[in-house]
């Protein structure tokens, strides 16, 4: 199992309040969107989501705000 799958394991274990970005990002993957849909559903750049996956980046704020709200509206969608 190579590492981004353990950290996808481990993101779906978590209470959302303690993901980092990159955690947040391999949630919502898991959970079957792209890099793409991320990006769009989270109004972000592409390459903002592949920076953070690559080197963990240095979101701003308002960037983990934002990840933070998908992955709450996803979660609420999967409790449906």
């Amino acid at each position: 199992v190579d590492k981004a799958q353990d950290k996808m394991v481990v993101a779906g274990q978590l209470r959302l309040k303690s993901l980092d970005p990159e955690e947040m990002i391999l949630f919502l993957k898991a959970d079957g969107l792209t890099q793409d849909e991320i990006a769009k559903a989270s109004h972000l750049n592409q390459s903002t989501i592949s920076r953070i996956l690559k080197t963990g980046g240095n979101p701003n704020w308002d960037t983990v705000e934002r990840l933070k709200t998908l992955v709450e509206k996803r979660q609420e969608l999967s409790e449906v």
